[in-house]
């Protein structure tokens, strides 16, 4: 009975006194003066728990979905058995991730992101290379490190670490540099044995370009990585990212400049060219480009019956960064304007159509769903109902 209890299972319902099970159906069950089950109050006690699936005194001891201890026990036994080794996990919590990293010089597993709920554990082993060792961790989760395992108590936010490993022996050091324009990673001085290489990971900010690897130490870029060879001394790479551009010419204003970066600043001049040569720039003018994109779906939220036509009204989506014009077309007539709502004429009235509303700007168009309305005259003067009452006597 306490263990029916400790598993989230309560009395037969007339003496829970309005509590409610941890699962709707826990209930203990029977019969006055014939049966009672394992959980109930009722005598005399049977030595079972509640369940349509057995039998107490001729009849079933449960009632499905209503009273059914042993289908609650069976369902919840894995997550006490969870919780009894400090696992617990309740889908009614929340789950955070905790991102993990490794610096150069060993690695970390699981190494990839981890969901786990508030107040759990999540442990990652910490594995340095040949030659390396465990300096430390660092970043947002609340961990503890022993040895080589980090083991992070999860909180209430997302979190990210990275594990730090220096030479354990005789080490070089590589300087890392860059300028502003983009990310470098390593960046700063880094701790390498002798005969180990490092990977260094250049990636240009929207609107930049490398312009520049100076090395002392031995190796080659390729493709965002510049690979070091054997480090057998201190060395030095040093990054310089510069603002990248394009250049357009046309006889005439306005030039169109094509392969910009969207959200990134550019200066923009103009020279004039002619068979004597070449103008000086024109004054500069700062501009951050845009990327514009099709229109958002529109959504009608009401439309009115009038004579002979429709009034629509509709919510437009966004304008994707460029002018917008919307076209409403009801059967077959279509009327067109910058804003809501459109009136479309030319209708017959009591005769149902289909309306929706076009959003079109220079990169393409998109259709709201379709609405059925329809025209009605609309008498003036006094409503039909209350003249006929008038003449009445």
């Amino acid at each position: 009975h306490e263990l029916g209890h400790n598993m989230g299972a309560l009395h037969d319902i007339a003496n829970s006194y309005g509590y409610q099970p941890y699962l709707y159906y826990a209930f203990g069950d029977g019969r006055s003066g014939q049966w009672g089950t394992v959980q109930s109050y009722i005598s005399p006690r049977s030595n079972k728990f509640s369940s349509p699936d057995l039998t107490c005194a001729g009849v079933p001891c449960g009632q499905a979905n209503y009273t059914d201890v042993v289908r609650a026990l069976k369902n919840v036994k894995q997550r006490v058995a969870n919780i009894y080794e400090g696992n617990a996990s309740d889908p009614a919590l929340p789950a955070f991730t905790i991102s993990p990293g490794a610096g150069h010089g060993g690695r970390v597993s699981p190494v990839t992101p981890q969901q786990a709920q508030q107040g759990s554990t999540v442990s990652f082993s910490l594995t340095p290379d040949t030659g390396y060792k465990v300096e430390s961790v660092v970043g947002s989760c609340n961990g503890n490190l022993s040895g080589n395992a980090y083991v992070v108590t999860v909180g209430g936010s997302d979190c990210s670490f990275e594990a730090a490993f220096v030479p354990s022996g005789k080490y070089y050091l590589v300087n890392v540099t860059a300028t502003s324009g983009g990310q470098v990673e390593p960046l700063g001085v880094t701790k390498v044995t002798p005969f180990d290489r490092l990977n260094i990971d250049i990636q240009p900010a929207p609107g930049f370009a490398i312009v520049e690897i100076d090395a002392s130490c031995p190796g080659s870029y390729i493709e965002g990585v510049f690979y070091t060879g054997d480090i057998v001394s201190n060395c030095s790479v040093a990054v310089s990212f510069a603002r990248s551009g394009n250049v357009a010419s046309r006889n005439r204003s306005p030039i169109t400049v094509p392969g910009l970066s969207a959200g990134a600043e550019y200066e923009c001049k103009v020279t004039a060219t002619n068979s004597y040569g070449v103008s000086n720039s024109s004054n500069g003018v700062l501009v951050t480009p845009f990327l514009a994109t099709a229109p958002g779906r529109p959504v009608i939220n009401n439309i009115i019956s009038e004579d002979g036509e429709l009034v629509v009204y509709f919510t437009p989506g966004s304008s994707g960064g460029l002018a917008v014009t919307y076209t409403v077309t009801c059967g077959e007539n279509s009327v067109s304007s910058s804003q809501s709502p459109i009136t479309v004429t030319g209708l017959q009235n009591d005769v149902p159509v289909e309306c929706a509303v076009t959003a079109t700007n220079s990169r393409g168009s998109v259709t709201s769903s379709v609405v059925v309305a329809t025209p009605e005259e609309v008498l003036s003067g006094l409503p039909i109902w209350l003249l006929y009452q008038a003449t009445q006597p």
